[in-house]
């Protein structure tokens, strides 16, 4: 007997005999007794299927139910056997769970640590963030885009895989409208990526979600959005550890797209739980700047936390629609360049930007940034390694004045 494991989907194959049983949804009650589907199937067959049941697999008198129902349809097979055979496999696999392992043992990891370079940490799950309307879904198909087709670009390194894109906001017409003009802004035919039309929780059809990664070798999946793919009430400690833990199931980089709640936003994450902030190993927040009747948008994403290293700068692009050319093109900006994005800058980054033309003097730079006076001088003061006070009473960057002179 073969017996092969695909997440928690095991299946048992004799070859010579052409059967299988697949055994999914297993289920410990609090007696001990541990359950299961049973997919049973005999391939020499023209109608491969012999029974479809739920088993408990410590239970003799299930067993030998169900061996008795194949038996009646196919008699020639030693069916007490087989079902022996694959309820002790599946349960001795059901309750070892993942191999013990000594790391003093395991080679380096070859592995990449990003699936996309420095956004989303390879093998874990990952989370953006932000209020309606920013462009968070949009840039998650421009994402799956890069992926799907192993593109590098905007400063951004992809490493490429199997995308699937699982859905509980949108249709497939709405995204594959979208997925096709980011495609044309980025001058490349559409590459293959799996969707599907969600509804359920995540944790509610993981065994299913397992079975699709495994089918289709999906190496990054994107969940749109946390809310309805969590489940009723996403702020409370249970809904979101069994989201995670259903996620982390799956053994691939996954990228979810969260909305905000009235007790989340900034450095609070999407719903005002530490639980979203903690389980991510990379989470990113995003805000959005846009006139009305402008074709384009410029938004930034703005590193909240991470696992092992240091906080990153912000990133930011430029998002510009051609309805003629149905196309989506982005291009990479940098956060002082858009006025409304750079409010979001530490005041010395924005006095530093303001300074790039030339020296001001104080009082009008509280002006073009909008800030308070004494607020700004404070600042301006302090930061002695980037400011320097003029003879004429202006204020200058520090390393350009000294670079004039």
């Amino acid at each position: 007997m073969d017996f092969l494991v695909n997440g928690s989907v095991y299946t048992a194959r004799w070859k010579d005999e052409a059967l299988s049983m697949h055994f999914n949804r297993l289920r410990e009650a609090s007696s001990g007794s541990v359950s299961a589907e049973v997919l049973i199937q005999n391939h020499n067959d023209t109608n491969p299927h012999v029974h479809h049941a739920r088993l408990n697999l410590v239970s003799t008198r299930s067993r030998a139910e169900v061996a008795k129902h194949c038996t009646d349809r196919c008699p020639t097979i030693d069916w007490v056997a087989r079902i022996e055979q694959a309820c002790v496999a599946a349960l001795r696999t059901y309750r070892e769970g993942e191999p013990v392992v000594d790391i003093t043992e395991m080679p380096v990891s070859e592995r990449l640590r990003y699936r996309v370079e420095p956004l989303l940490v390879e093998g874990h799950p990952n989370l953006i963030f932000g209020d309606g309307g920013l462009g968070k879904s949009l840039f998650a198909t421009y994402l799956s885009v890069l992926i799907a087709g192993g593109i590098v670009t905007n400063r951004l390194i992809c490493e490429p895989g199997k995308v699937l894109y699982l859905d509980y906001e949108a249709s497939v017409d709405e995204l594959k409208e979208r997925y096709d003009a980011i495609s044309a802004g980025l001058e490349t035919d559409p590459p293959s990526m799996m969707y599907q039309f969600n509804y359920e929780p995540v944790a509610g059809r993981i065994e299913e979600l397992q079975a699709i990664v495994a089918e289709h070798n999906i190496g990054f999946v994107i969940i749109d959005s946390a809310a309805p793919a969590c489940g009723d009430e996403p702020e409370m400690t249970k809904n979101a550890i069994a989201f995670f833990r259903a996620l982390r199931s799956l053994k691939v980089t996954t990228l979810t797209v969260a909305h905000v709640s009235k007790a989340g936003g900034g450095k609070a994450g999407p719903f005002g739980s530490k639980f979203w902030l903690n389980y991510p190993r990379s989470v990113w927040e995003v805000r959005k700047a846009q006139e009305p009747g402008q074709n384009s948008i410029d938004f930034s994403l703005w590193h909240r936390k991470v696992n092992s290293s240091g906080l990153l700068a912000p990133l930011a692009y430029r998002v510009r629609f051609d309805t003629d050319e149905k196309q989506i093109v982005f291009d990479d900006i940098a956060v002082k360049d858009s006025e409304e994005l750079a409010k979001g800058l530490p005041l010395p980054h924005r006095i530093k930007a303001a300074l790039e033309d030339g020296a001001m003097r104080s009082k009008d730079i509280a002006e073009l940034l909008e800030v308070n006076a004494n607020t700004l001088g404070a600042t301006l003061s302090r930061d002695k390694k980037r400011f320097v006070l003029l003879p004429d009473g202006r204020w200058g960057n520090r390393e350009r004045t000294f670079a004039s002179d």
